[in-house]
C-alpha cells in the first residue's frame, strides 16, 4: 500500500477537459426533460417505466448543483475531501443511504417511488436517483467515454496501491488487445454511481485486490472507515511489524510479521477485506532474506566486498545491501517497498543502529 503521488494539475485538467462537456450536456438535458430513460421492473409481469427527472426532486437538485462548472470540476477532479462533501450533499437530499438502492418492482408496488403519470408510450414516469445517475455516470460516461488505458498509463503506476505486492503493468503488442490492470472504484460505483468518473475514485489495481472476494464492492466508509483512499493514504497509519527475536535464522518459520493499524478502524479493511495480513505472513522467506543480509553485513564482509571492487557508496548504503535498492520513496515502482522499508527500520532499531 502507498499514496499515489503522480497526480498533477495537468492530469486533472486533461481529465476535466475530456469529459466535462459531455457530462454537463447529459446533466442539462436530463434536467430539462429532453432525455428520458426507458426501463422495466420485475421479471414476471414486467412493468414498463420511463425514468424522468422531476423538478425539485433529489435527482434534480444534484444535477442542478453539479452541472455548474465549479461544482462539476470538484465532482470530476476534486480532492478526497471534495468527494466526501458531494456525498454529504446527497445524504442530505436522500438520508439513510437510500440513494444507494436500485429500483425494484416490490418497492414500486409498495408506492415508494414517485409516479408522474405516463409518457406517450403509456410507460409509467418515475424519478429515481440511483437509476438515473447510474445511467448517466456509469452507462454513458464510464463505460462508453472514459479512456481507461490512457488513465492508467498517465498515472504510471507499476505496483498495486492497495497491496503493494502485485505488478500492474500495461503490455501492448501490435495486432493484439492491450493487457492492462482493472480500475477499482474506491467507493463502489454500484453504491456511488455519481462518483463513477471522479478522478480520485478511480484506482488502477491488481486483479487479486479487485476480485469480488477481496475489495469487490466493499464500501470503505460505511459504517466505519476500513480503508484509506490511495490518493490520500497516510503511510504512518499502516505499519508492518516484524518479530526479530530469532532462534534459528535458517528456519523461515522462525519469522513472523503483523500489520499495525492506527486508527484501528483500518484493521478490517487491510487485514480482512484485502487479506493483506495472511498474504504478507506468507512472505516469511523475504523477512528471512532481509535478516540474513542485515546480520552478515559485518565490517569484515564489507572489506571483502571492497577488495572485489564494490564501491564504497554502495557499501555505505544499508538499504541496498539488505533489500537491493535504496529507500527513494518509489513505492509505486517497487514491489514490497513499504514492507521492506518498515522492516528495515525495525532491524536498525533492533540492533541499536538508530
Amino acid at each position: 500500500m502507498y499514496k499515489i503521488e503522480s497526480v498533477t494539475n495537468a492530469l486533472l485538467t486533461g481529465h476535466f477537459d475530456r469529459y466535462a462537456t459531455e457530462t454537463k450536456r447529459l446533466m442539462i438535458e436530463l434536467l430539462e426533460g429532453t432525455i428520458t430513460i426507458p426501463g422495466e421492473l420485475g421479471r414476471k409481469g414486467k412493468i414498463d417505466i420511463t425514468y424522468k427527472v422531476k423538478k425539485g426532486s433529489p435527482t434534480y437538485l444534484f444535477l442542478k448543483k453539479y452541472s455548474q462548472e465549479n461544482n462539476l470540476r470538484k465532482l470530476l477532479c476534486g480532492s478526497w475531501d471534495d468527494l466526501l462533501k458531494v456525498i454529504e450533499d446527497v445524504n442530505i437530499w436522500i438520508p439513510n443511504l437510500r440513494w444507494q438502492h436500485r429500483a425494484t418492482k416490490e418497492k414500486y408496488t409498495l408506492g415508494e417511488y414517485q409516479k408522474d403519470g405516463f409518457d406517450a408510450e403509456n410507460r409509467v414516469l418515475i424519478d429515481h436517483f440511483n437509476e438515473i445517475l447510474h445511467w448517466l455516470f456509469i452507462d454513458q460516461m464510464y463505460e462508453d467515454q472514459i479512456d481507461k488505458l490512457r488513465f492508467i498509463q498517465e498515472l504510471n503506476l507499476k505496483i498495486c496501491p492497495y497491496c503493494g505486492r502485485q505488478h500492474i503493468n500495461v503490455a501492448q503488442v501490435t495486432g493484439r488487445r492491450d493487457s492492462k490492470p482493472p480500475i477499482d472504484h474506491f467507493l463502489p460505483k454500484s453504491l456511488y454511481p455519481f462518483l463513477a468518473i471522479s478522478f480520485r475514485n478511480m484506482v488502477p489495481v491488481c486483479t487479486v485486490c479487485n476480485d469480488i472476494t477481496n475489495k469487490g464492492d466493499y464500501d470503505p466508509i460505511n459504517p466505519t472507515v476500513g480503508l484509506e483512499n490511495p490518493y490520500s493514504f497516510d503511510d504512518t497509519h499502516v505499519i508492518f511489524k516484524g518479530d526479530f527475536n530469532i532462534k534459528n535464522e535458517q528456519d523461515e518459520n522462525s519469522f513472523n510479521v503483523d500489520i499495525i493499524c492506527n486508527p484501528v478502524t483500518l484493521d478490517k479493511g487491510y487485514k480482512e477485506v484485502l487479506k493483506l495480513l495472511p498474504f504478507y505472513q506468507d512472505e516469511k522467506i523475504k523477512m528471512q532474506d532481509m535478516y540474513i543480509n542485515f546480520t552478515t553485513n559485518t565490517d569484515s564482509f564489507k572489506e571483502y566486498l571492497k577488495d572485489l571492487g564494490v564501491k564504497q557508496q554502495f557499501l555505505d548504503n544499508v538499504a541496498k545491501m539488505v533489500i537491493g535498492h535504496r529507500l527513494d520513496g518509489k513505492a509505486s515502482q517497487r514491489a514490497y517497498y513499504k514492507f521492506h522499508k518498515d522492516l528495515l527500520l525495525q532491524l536498525l532499531e533492533h540492533f541499536k543502529m538508530i
